[in-house]
């Protein structure tokens, strides 16, 4: 009795998922990832690990429930229904889901590679062994009644979207409790579940991940009680439970790559944060959770990118624009016959009204060639009508009317925006393992490189 009681672990997160679509994303990749880390323990490789997500409303569990085929746990109000899709055609949803590249980042295909698991391998995984990975349920619901949750390595509070549950009335001092202490209240319960030992594996049953996510932009708070939770506060509340201990590092990660902690106002008031965050990217975010929960070690071959600098970084970002933008040319000039000494061909970053096709992306690019060639060939034209046959019906059309009002006109130039043809369309491959800062580096050299006539 002399002893305390274990003391949890636990790393918090801090994620701008800038829309609901994007934290969708990262939920069904890191379920995906829990499935197939529980095919490993079934082999006796490693040890289960589950998460619970925590929705502001029902309706928005019963909504990820849908998103998850019906898998797994989802808990009703008043906590006296626990829901599953049920044993009929389980085996069909699971397969659909692992299956469906759209509801997954590379994440999971790395997880896949790095521990050597063939996607059908998971196929045959049971009901028994999928439902209780992941529990759905609502912050009001658990903040008001509690529920038994059992051992949850991995927890996400929607700090944006978090409420207290109910108006508490003081009868003594005659007024309604404040805002402020009825969230901090609330929030305290729905922290502590975290801490839950029950059954938990030693020593990573004490190694927790706390996911504060943020998918909606917030306004700043401007006294205790207007109604917005920071993620500081969250972290102060965490910081009350005697059975947890908060890891010194932070990590911070824009989902989107588009955003730093540095231009965070909660981050501006807190100085003493500074020196504790560390920024990743949206794929590196996965594996820092999965290395704190021991599921995988960032020191492992397929990691790599863990161990890449920056300059390697950016380099690798700039070449894969480049490469775009090269097979585009060469597209162009070699199966439509854009032949320099007829055509002056401008590369530009942005758009250029004034230049033809500069506001296409690559394939609409492509498309509009493969057209006027076939207009070309129909009409049976001679070939030194090709040039005048390109632009025609360009020089003809109206401008818009917003772009009119620029007094604009038009010139017998192809412009090729490399923003819109090549830099939006490998925007997301690049935001998988850049982060925002890295992402702005990668746009400035490629902006030098077509001033300086390099591209």
């Amino acid at each position: 009795m002399s002893e305390n009681r274990s003391k949890i672990d636990l790393k918090v997160f801090i994620i701008d998922f800038e829309s609901v679509k994007n934290l969708d994303d990262f939920l069904s990749t890191f379920a995906k990832i829990l499935i197939a880390n529980k095919y490993l323990s079934s082999l006796s490789l490693t040890a289960p690990s589950n998460m619970v997500n925590f929705s502001s409303t029902y309706d928005k569990s019963r909504r990820n429930h849908e998103l998850f085929s019906n898998l797994f746990q989802l808990v009703e109000e008043g906590n006296s229904k626990t829901i599953t899709g049920g044993i009929f055609g389980f085996k069909e949803r699971l397969k659909l889901l692992l299956n469906d590249t759209n509801k997954h980042s590379v994440a999971f295909d790395l997880f896949l590679k790095t521990k050597n698991i063939k996607i059908e391998k998971l196929y045959s995984m049971e009901k028994s062994q999928i439902e209780n990975l992941i529990m759905l349920t609502s912050s009001r619901g658990v903040a008001k009644s509690g529920i038994s949750m059992g051992n949850k390595n991995v927890g996400l509070y929607r700090f944006d979207n978090l409420q207290p549950v109910t108006i508490r009335y003081d009868p003594v001092c005659g007024t309604v409790e404040p805002w402020r202490s009825r969230f901090n209240s609330d929030f305290l319960q729905l922290s502590g579940r975290i801490a839950c030992l029950r059954n938990a594996e030693k020593p990573s049953g004490l190694q927790r991940c706390a996911i504060l996510a943020r998918a909606a932009k917030q306004s700043e708070a401007t006294n205790e009680d207007d109604g917005v939770v920071s993620w500081s506060d969250c972290m102060n509340l965490f910081a009350q439970i005697p059975s947890i201990e908060i890891s010194r590092e932070i990590i911070y990660c824009s989902y989107k790559s588009e955003s730093s902690i540095k231009a965070d106002s909660t981050y501006k008031k807190n100085s003493l944060y500074h020196s504790r965050f560390k920024e990743v990217n949206k794929d590196s975010v996965i594996n820092e959770i999965l290395s704190h929960i021991q599921i995988l070690s960032l020191e492992t071959q397929e990691d790599r990118i863990q161990n890449e600098n920056d300059s390697q970084l950016i380099e690798k970002g700039v070449n894969i624009i480049l490469s775009c933008l090269n097979n585009l040319l060469r597209t162009i000039k070699e199966e439509y016959a854009i032949d320099e000494k007829q055509f002056k061909i401008n590369i530009i970053w942005s758009t250029n009204f004034t230049h033809f096709l500069s506001g296409l992306s690559k394939d609409s690019i492509i498309k509009s060639f493969q057209n006027l060639n076939k207009s070309f060939k129909e009409k049976n034209l001679p070939t030194n009508k090709y040039v005048d046959h390109i632009f025609e019906k360009w020089m003809n059309d109206n401008f818009s009317n917003s772009v009119k009002k620029k007094k604009l006109n038009k010139q017998k130039i192809i412009g090729i925006s490399v923003e819109r043809s090549c830099y939006e369309p490998n925007k997301k491959k690049l935001q998988s393992f850049l982060k925002a800062d890295q992402l702005e580096k990668v746009k400035e050299k490629i902006k030098e490189k077509i001033k300086e006539k390099k591209v």
